[in-house]
């Protein structure tokens, strides 16, 4: 396979070796990683089927790199560095996971701290009595007027 004909598997991303085949003549692209093959039954040369294959994988390199570098980073994690794979698919990851029984647990959000919502809420209404110089002790129902301009200013 010549570097002009290397292609990569848009399943998962592995190279793709070109075959064709002896009696049809039918052009064969081979993953090397995951054991994928496609052929285009309309291509009636390599170089055209060569042509198809590229015009239907569209994947970027970069994100096929950075997707292999993910899923090594995964297996390596799971299985230490010696017990890590040479060429490791998603679906070999995810086929680990699932045999082992491990689940994504998602955790809880933690606990509204409601005491120090409450003292920050004073705080303001507390500010905001004495921008309109209101005096619990002159009007006990001040609050009140303090919170309808709260809300009042806040737009809903």
């Amino acid at each position: 396979m010549t570097a002009q004909n290397e292609r990569t598997c848009p399943f998962c991303g592995w190279n793709v070796e070109i075959h064709v085949g002896r009696i049809a003549g039918i052009t064969m692209f081979l993953c090397t990683g995951c054991g994928a093959t496609v052929s285009f039954q309309h291509a009636k040369t390599k170089e055209e089927a060569i042509e198809s294959f590229s015009a239907n994988v569209t994947q970027p390199a970069a994100d096929l790199a950075d997707h292999r570098l993910l899923v090594r980073e995964l297996d390596v994690l799971l299985n230490g560095e010696d017990g890590a794979s040479k060429q490791v698919s998603l679906c070999d990851i995810v086929s680990q996971v699932s045999h082992h029984g491990w689940k994504l647990v998602k955790v809880a959000p933690a606990e509204p701290d409601y005491k120090a919502m409450l003292s920050l809420s004073m705080d303001v209404v507390g500010r905001v009595m004495e921008l309109l110089d209101l005096d619990p002790d002159d009007d006990p129902d001040c609050i009140y007027t303090a919170i309808k301009e709260l809300k009042g200013g806040v737009p809903s």
